[in-house]
């Protein structure tokens, strides 16, 4: 039982440490576009907007994460 549990914690911490770099990874390529990139939610929601979106639009990041800017 207690190896299970390991395995799966085991299992979890590598499917999170890839997920780290998969989101890392987005972000230094979208901060290298020439373009202001913003991410929203469904819902409308910011969640998150490169330097250049910030510059251009005024968005402030971490501040504005979760702002609802969007709406249907």
């Amino acid at each position: 039982m207690f190896n299970g549990m390991y395995r799966l914690q085991q299992r979890q911490r590598r499917k999170r440490k890839e997920l780290t770099g998969l989101i890392r990874r987005f972000r230094n390529g979208a901060e290298s576009l020439p373009d202001a990139v913003v991410v929203f939610r469904e819902e409308g929601n910011i969640v998150w907007c490169n330097r250049l979106a910030q510059q251009l639009l005024g968005f402030r990041w971490p501040e504005d994460s979760d702002l609802p800017l969007l709406t249907s």
